[in-house]
C-alpha cells in the first residue's frame, strides 16, 4: 500500500495517514489526543501501530525471510489484538485459576519409599492429576482457537473470537490424537531405548571387570546421545503438524507424515527459523518486561507486578510463536505447491 523509502515511510505518505486517520476515528478524540502524538517525532512509530489497528486486513502473504516474518508476526498480532492476544491470554489465566482453586501438596519426585506412597490421599491424587492434565486440555485449545483465527486473518478475514473458541473446544479430540502421534513418532523408540540401556548400565557393571564396566558405560552414553539427537530432529519434522491438523483439515493420521514431507530438505532451515524467532521474542520481551516492571511498580507491589507481567508474558510469547510458525507453514505450502500437489 505505502512505497516505502530504505525501510521508511515517506513524508508525503505521512500526510495520507494523518488524513485517513481523521476518517477512521473519532474527530474529538483525535484533536484533543492523537494528533499532537503525530506531529511528534518521538510517537511517530506508536501512531503508524495505532494507524494500522484502525485499517481492514488484507489477504496477507507469509515473507521469504525469518526476520520479515517475524516483523510480519508483530504486525499481525497488533492488527488483531482482540482475538489474537485473548486467546492465550484466557489460556494462562484458566491454568493460573485452577493452580489457585486446586491446589496440590503432591510431587511425585519427593516420594522416596513405598511406605509414602500409602499416605497419599484420594483427594491429593485426584488434585495432582486436575494440574497435569489442565495446561494439556487449554494448552490444546488455545493452539486449534489461535490457528483458526490465524487461517482467517490470512485470507483477509475478521478473525471471531467466540468462533475461534468454540472451534478449538470441538478440536480438542484432535488436538489429543495428535499429540499423541508426535509423541511416538519423536520419543516412544528413544525413551524405550534410553530405558532399556539405563536399567543394563545399572545392573550389568556387578558381573563386569572395572574395564569392562567403563567401556560399557561409555556406548551406553554415547547411544542415549545419539537416541537423544533422534528425537530431536524427529521433532523438528514434526513441528508443523498441528497446522495440518487445524488449518487444512487433514486426518489427524496425515498431520506428521505432511509435515515431514514438507519439512524434507528444509530441516536446517526450519531449524534456523525457530532459533531466530526464539531469540528475538526473548531480547524483546525481556526488553517489555523490565520497561513495564519498573511502571507496575509505582503503583503495584513487587509481587503483584511480577505475577502480572509474568501472565502478560507468557500470553505474549504464545502468540507470536504461534504466529511466526503459522507463517512459515504457510511459505512452505506456497513453495511447495507445485512440487507436492498434495500440500
Amino acid at each position: 500500500m505505502f512505497i516505502k523509502s530504505k525501510g521508511r515511510i515517506l513524508p508525503n505518505q505521512l500526510v495520507f495517514l494523518q488524513e485517513e486517520f481523521y476518517k477512521r476515528v473519532d474527530l474529538h478524540l483525535t484533536e484533543k489526543i492523537y494528533m499532537p502524538l503525530v506531529h511528534s517525532k518521538l510517537s511517530f512509530k506508536i501512531y503508524v501501530i495505532v494507524f494500522i489497528s484502525y485499517t481492514s486486513m488484507p489477504k496477507i502473504q507469509a515473507q521469504k525471510s525469518a526476520l520479515q516474518r517475524f516483523k510480519q508476526s508483530i504486525i499481525i498480532l497488533f492488527q488483531n489484538p482482540l482475538p489474537l492476544f485473548s486467546i492465550p491470554f484466557l489460556g494462562v489465566l484458566a491454568v493460573s485459576a485452577t493452580e489457585m482453586l486446586i491446589p496440590t501438596d503432591l510431587h511425585i519426585s519427593s516420594l522416596e519409599s513405598i511406605h509414602d506412597l500409602s499416605m497419599i490421599t484420594i483427594p491429593e491424587i485426584a488434585s495432582w492429576l486436575v494440574n497435569l492434565i489442565m495446561p494439556f486440555v487449554i494448552g490444546g485449545i488455545v493452539m486449534a482457537s489461535f490457528i483458526y483465527a490465524l487461517d482467517d486473518i490470512y485470507k483477509g478475514k475478521k478473525a471471531d473470537l467466540k468462533e475461534s473458541l468454540n472451534f478449538g473446544v470441538r478440536k480438542l479430540g484432535d488436538y489429543a490424537m495428535v499429540l499423541w502421534d508426535i509423541f511416538i513418532y519423536t520419543a516412544l523408540i528413544p525413551l524405550i531405548g534410553i530405558t532399556i540401556l539405563s536399567i543394563t548400565l545399572f545392573f550389568l557393571p556387578s558381573f563386569l571387570p572395572e574395564a569392562g564396566s567403563i567401556i560399557l558405560a561409555t556406548i551406553g552414553v554415547i547411544i542415549i546421545i545419539r537416541l537423544a539427537i533422534h528425537m530431536f530432529i524427529r521433532s523438528i519434522r514434526s513441528s508443523l503438524a498441528m497446522y495440518y491438523a487445524f488449518s487444512k483439515g487433514k486426518n489427524t493420521k496425515k498431520s506428521i507424515p505432511l509435515s515431514v514431507t514438507l519439512i524434507h530438505l528444509k530441516w536446517w532451515r526450519t531449524l534456523g527459523n525457530f532459533l531466530v524467532a526464539l531469540i528475538l521474542t526473548t531480547v524483546l520481551l525481556l526488553i517489555t518486561f523490565l520497561t513495564l516492571d519498573q511502571i507496575f511498580n509505582l503503583f503495584l507491589n513487587a509481587e503483584s507486578s511480577f505475577y502480572i507481567l509474568s501472565i502478560v508474558e507468557q500470553s505474549a510469547s504464545s502468540a507470536l510463536g504461534i504466529t511466526f510458525s503459522y507463517l512459515l507453514f504457510q511459505r512452505y505450502i506456497s513453495e511447495n505447491k507445485k512440487q507436492s500437489p498434495c500440500l
